[in-house]
């Protein structure tokens, strides 16, 4: 809530990190610290400006919009108020509501847009996953694993289906018995290598991948 939101960034973010020259990162939706912090305007994977809120709401040529948390940038160093400011700013939003019920739903309706792509998965984001996880050869060393266990599956089925077939007593034989539990054993083995295997390697992908986008965004030229 916003008692315990003033508390922890007037006593220990600023307190306790920037006040002693520490960079800190803060990612939140309460605006109220705006006016507080030094903010980073990004468009287009590139950052367009860096300084207050106010100026990167001047620079993003209208598509920011000043919020009444932010206009107020007196500092709040006692975090215990009484809570009169969230109520006024609670009655602010609700005649805003009011006044315009549409304008709120569609400005909604923008923020929520998302860009969408149709059709098959490129090659190109296949390979980028496959180099991702540790090369080419890492990646055709799991496809082999699927392969091999997809293959001992439909051979310990084909088993079965001979096993079946047979007279009571043939089914009974040491030979038959030993190619239907060792295909199974061999599948089960081979599903638990394949999980581990490429839980592990979709993992280390992602990572990979992660990592390389924040570090072009943290390396990103400012205009």
């Amino acid at each position: 809530d916003g008692h315990v939101g003033r508390l922890i960034f007037y006593s220990a973010i600023l307190n306790l990190a920037v006040k002693r020259g520490k960079c800190v990162v803060l990612a939140t939706h309460q605006h109220q610290f705006l006016a507080e912090s030094n903010c980073v305007l990004m468009a287009d994977g590139r950052v367009k400006h860096v300084g207050s809120y106010f100026d990167c709401v001047g620079a993003s040529d209208g598509t920011l919009t000043k919020s009444s948390h932010a206009e107020d940038q007196l500092p709040r160093n006692n975090a215990f108020t009484n809570g009169t400011e969230e109520k006024e700013s609670i009655n602010d939003v609700d005649t805003q509501q009011k006044k315009a019920p549409g304008t709120m739903e569609a400005k909604s309706m923008r923020d929520n847009e998302e860009s969408k792509a149709q059709g098959v998965v490129r090659r190109e984001t296949f390979i980028t996953y496959a180099r991702a996880m540790g090369g080419l050869p890492t990646a055709l060393l799991l496809l082999l694993v699927f392969s091999v266990t997809q293959a001992s599956v439909l051979a310990s089925i084909a088993a079965l289906g001979i096993w079946s077939e047979q007279a009571p007593d043939e089914q009974k034989s040491a030979s038959i018995l030993g190619i239907v539990i060792g295909l199974g054993g061999a599948v089960a083995l081979l599903a638990l290598v394949r999980a581990f295997a490429s839980f592990a390697l979709t993992v280390k992908a992602s990572r990979t991948l992660h990592d390389k986008m924040t570090a072009s965004v943290l390396r990103a030229t400012c205009e």
